[in-house]
C-alpha cells in the first residue's frame, strides 16, 4: 500500500520534535490514539501510521525503510 506523499503529510500534521505530540493542522487538536500496545497512531486518509514512522518522515524527509521501535521499547517515549 502506498504512504501518503510526505509534502501532503507536512501540511496535514505538525510535529513537535521537542515535546513529540503532533496535531492536526486545520483542526488544531491532538492527532492519534493510543493502541492497545501502547504506540500513538495516526489515521491519515483511511490508513494508520505508527507516530514514530510519521516523525521520521516529517524529520528525515522520507519515510523509513524498516519497522521503527524505541530503544528502550517503551512505545510512550518521544526518543527512537
Amino acid at each position: 500500500m502506498t504512504k501518503i506523499d510526505i509534502d501532503i503529510l507536512k501540511e496535514r500534521i505538525n510535529y513537535n520534535t521537542e515535546t513529540g505530540e503532533f496535531f492536526h493542522t486545520k483542526l488544531a487538536k491532538p492527532a492519534g490514539y493510543v493502541s492497545p500496545d501502547g504506540y500513538l497512531i495516526i489515521m491519515l486518509d483511511g490508513r494508520s501510521y505508527r507516530a514514530t514512522h510519521i516523525a521520521h518522515a516529517i524529520v528525515e524527509g522520507s519515510w523509513p525503510e524498516h519497522t521503527m521501535d524505541h530503544k528502550d521499547r517503551n512505545p510512550q517515549n518521544i526518543e527512537t
